[in-house]
C-alpha cells in the first residue's frame, strides 16, 4: 500500500511533517512529478472551474499521482483552514478558500474521477493546526484507519513529523539570518529583490515563470518570502482584520522593504486570487 501527496499548494509547507508521519508508519509516500508543461496542461484541461493558476496546476498533479498509483493505493489530501502560526500579534492564520477546500475541488472534476479517484482512495482529514495536538491526532487516526492501517502509533507518528518539521522551520529561520547578514555584505548601491509569492508559487520555476532565476541572471540578489526576517514585524495595529496568513506575510514584508532602501519587493500574484484582490490593495 502507498500514499500519494501531490506537490501543489501546500505542499511545500507541510510534507515535512506529512512525509516522516508516514514514513514511521511504515507506508511508502509518492509524491507528483516536479511541475511541468504536461502537468500544467493536463491540470487545464482538467480543471472544471476558472480557479488561480496554481489551484489549476494541482489538478494536473493529482492526475500524474493517479497514473503512478494502483488501485488499492491513498491520495492524501488534507483540509487545511489554518496554519497554527500567525505573525505578530494576530490570532488567525487562515489559509485561502482554495486551499482549503482543496480535497472538494479534487472531487469536483469528473475527468479526474474518470482517471480514477474516489471518495474511497481519497483521504482528507480535517485539520486545524491552533486547535492542538489532540485535535490533529483524532483526525490523523481517522484517515489512517481509512487507509486499513492500525492507528496504534499515530500520535508518536505524528510527533515525529512535528519534529522534523519543527528542525526544517529552525533551519529556515538559520538561513533566514545568513540571508540578511549577507544583504549587508552586499554592494551598498545594488538593488536586491525580495520575492513576495506563497511557497507553492516562489519555490515553482514553472507556475512563477522561472522568475528568481531571471532575477539572479541579471545579476541581482533574489530573496524569497520565507526567507524575510518578518517574524518580529507586527503590523496587526495597522491591519487589524488581516486572517490571511499570506496577507500578514506579504503586509509585514512592506514594512520590511520601507527599511531597507536597497531592497525591492516583487509581488507574484494570479488572476482569480480572491485574497489577493484585498490583500494587494492594502500593500498599496
Amino acid at each position: 500500500m502507498k500514499v500519494g501527496i501531490p506537490r501543489g499548494l501546500l505542499f511545500n509547507d507541510f510534507s515535512p511533517l506529512f512525509i516522516p508521519f508516514f514514513k514511521y508508519l511504515g507506508i511508502k509516500t509518492v509524491v507528483s512529478d516536479e511541475t511541468n508543461r504536461k502537468i500544467i496542461n493536463r491540470g487545464l484541461e482538467i480543471v472544471p472551474a476558472e480557479y488561480c493558476f496554481p489551484t489549476k496546476v494541482a489538478y494536473g498533479h493529482v492526475d500524474n499521482l493517479l497514473k503512478k498509483l494502483k488501485k488499492d493505493d491513498f491520495i492524501f489530501i488534507p483540509y487545511i483552514a489554518n496554519t497554527g502560526e500567525p505573525t505578530g500579534s494576530y490570532r488567525y492564520c487562515v489559509t485561502c478558500p482554495w486551499t482549503q477546500s482543496a480535497p472538494d475541488l479534487m472531487k469536483s472534476a469528473p475527468k479526474l474521477a474518470k482517471e480514477g479517484l474516489n471518495l474511497e482512495n481519497l483521504v482528507s482529514p480535517s485539520l486545524f493546526f491552533d486547535w492542538g495536538l489532540n485535535h490533529i491526532e483524532d483526525q490523523m487516526k481517522k484517515a489512517v484507519a481509512k487507509m486499513g492501517h492500525s492507528t496504534k502509533n499515530v500520535r508518536a507518528a505524528l510527533q515525529e513529523g512535528l519534529i522534523n518539521k519543527e528542525r526544517f522551520d529552525k533551519k529556515i529561520e538559520e538561513r533566514t539570518k545568513e540571508v540578511f547578514d549577507s544583504i549587508k555584505k552586499y554592494k551598498k548601491n545594488e538593488p536586491a529583490f525580495l520575492v513576495m509569492a506563497r511557497p507553492y508559487t516562489a519555490y515553482d520555476a514553472n507556475v512563477n515563470n522561472d522568475i528568481v532565476n531571471k532575477i539572479l541572471d541579471a545579476g541581482y540578489l533574489a530573496i524569497p518570502l520565507e526567507l524575510a526576517p518578518i517574524g518580529s514585524i507586527d503590523i496587526s495595529q495597522q491591519m487589524p482584520k488581516m486572517y490571511w496568513i499570506q496577507g500578514q506575510k506579504k503586509l509585514a514584508a512592506i514594512e520590511l522593504l520601507n527599511k531597507n532602501k536597497n531592497l525591492f519587493g516583487i509581488d507574484i500574484t494570479y488572476f482569480a486570487c480572491g485574497p489577493d484582490t484585498q490583500i494587494n490593495q492594502q500593500m498599496r
